[in-house]
């Protein structure tokens, strides 16, 4: 027991969200910090009792130093148990005022942490007053103490539906969730913590044993749980939250509730058909086609190219290009249609031109 309550955590409204749903309920800040408040006030009144008693000395009785001992250990603390626990005399008397003495150096510690926390201002976000108060509860009880805050939820009646249509989810075997807990305990080590007590108190005969139920949600009437193989020709439905619930005979959900959440976890179910694609990756060939192609004529049609003419047509070039180059900004409105091609046009055929009048007749 000691062992799931130390790896559990308390459940929330939160938990009872499917993943695409904003969170429908909050917790009772109020009731937990009248909770808090009361559990801080009966340590105070604890290490005051055993402190009495220890500065008694000798004349402290050993059974009200035993139970007061063990009064306080009933705040998380180990070393509570009486070192000698029947008798009556001196060295009894003795051995167990040492004991008290080094737990109330414990309760002490403890106190003064209590004491800076409750000293904090209080957080107005709800959420983080939660936090903030399960805090202090901790610094009572102990670091790996579990408390449980009591919360509403707004989907009260989908819940409700959810948890009466067990049998009808499971394909009509309200066994199934059991053989599924089962397998999964092997694996899921928070389960296996969780059914070892059970068990044990079911081979006991306590009256405790596993009382399993599954709630699906969002709730659908002609919905299959997750936790089956699908049925022929369907695939599992995507984005439910399966919850598999132990809860007492009355649960009633439309009242504030509270709980222990024992394990969770995210299972990714493959489709049966998918499509899909394939993309290579491979490196491209380091020559590229041209982006610009400067076609140039001689300056004198009737006479070869030379070294000098070639150099001066590029140079030209440079130069109205360099010219022509206009800042984005100056463009305004034409820099929607840039960049454009050019082409040069001479009405008297003196040089190279394009025209593109005969396209239009």
């Amino acid at each position: 027991m000691r062992r799931l309550l130390t790896t559990a955590r308390a459940a929330d409204s939160e938990d009872l969200n499917p993943p695409e749903r904003a969170e429908a309920g909050e917790a009772n800040v109020t009731e937990l910090n009248t909770r808090v408040t009361n559990a801080e006030r009966a340590l105070q009144a604890a290490h005051k009792a055993l402190d009495t008693l220890v500065r008694k000395g000798a004349a402290a009785e050993s059974d009200a130093l035993r139970t007061a001992l063990l009064k306080l250990g009933g705040f998380g603390f180990q070393a509570a148990v009486p070192v000698i626990a029947v008798g009556d005399d001196p060295t009894a008397r003795a051995a167990l005022n040492t004991q008290g003495l080094a737990l109330l150096k414990e309760s002490k510690a403890r106190m003064a942490q209590m004491d800076a926390l409750i000293a904090a201002p209080a957080l107005a976000e709800r959420r983080a007053r939660r936090e903030q108060l399960l805090e202090r509860m901790r610094t009572v009880f102990g670091s790996s103490f579990v408390a449980m805050p009591l919360f509403t939820y707004d989907n009260a009646e989908e819940l409700k539906n959810a948890l009466a249509a067990n049998e009808r989810v499971q394909g009509g075997d309200s066994l199934s969730v059991y053989t599924w807990f089962t397998r999964a305990a092997r694996v899921r080590d928070p389960l296996a913590r969780w059914s070892a007590p059970l068990n044990g108190a079911d081979v006991l005969g306590t009256g405790e044993s596993l009382r399993l139920k599954v709630a699906q949600l969002p709730f659908n009437a002609d919905d299959r749980w997750v936790g089956l193989p699908p049925e022929e020709g369907k695939d599992v439905q995507a984005g439910k939250l399966s919850l598999v619930v132990h809860a007492a005979a009355t649960l009633k959900v439309d009242q504030p509730l509270c709980g222990l959440l024992v394990d969770e976890w995210v299972e990714v179910v493959p489709s049966s058909k998918e499509t899909t694609a394939i993309a290579f990756q491979f490196n491209p060939p380091d020559a590229c086609a041209p982006q610009s192609v400067l076609l140039a004529v001689p300056p004198v049609p009737e006479q070869p190219w030379t070294v000098a003419t070639l150099h001066r047509v590029l140079v030209e070039t440079f130069d109205l290009a360099k010219l022509r180059a206009v800042d984005a900004e100056a463009l305004g409105e034409i820099g929607h249609y840039m960049p454009a091609m050019f082409f040069a046009f001479n009405t008297n055929d003196e040089v190279a031109s394009t025209d593109f009048a005969q396209l239009t007749r």
